[in-house]
């Protein structure tokens, strides 16, 4: 497997906080970001962002952002 870099990271946190202030809920959230292929995994750290359909983990999401 390729490593993802740090600019690839920001990237994909930048979408992923845009996703979240155009989205009314959670819910929607996760479905807008699984319609770019992204999707968001529940883990004892927090959540998680990944690639879907592989569920390949990209960064984590900042505790703010969930409901």
């Amino acid at each position: 497997m390729a490593r993802i870099s740090a600019a690839e990271r920001q990237r994909t946190m930048d979408f992923v906080i845009e996703q979240r202030m155009l989205a009314r809920s959670d819910r929607a959230w996760r479905r807008r970001l699984a319609q770019f292929g992204y999707g968001l995994e529940d883990t004892e750290q927090g959540h998680r962002v990944t690639w879907l359909p592989y569920r390949r983990p990209i960064c984590v999401v900042p505790a703010g952002l969930t409901g």
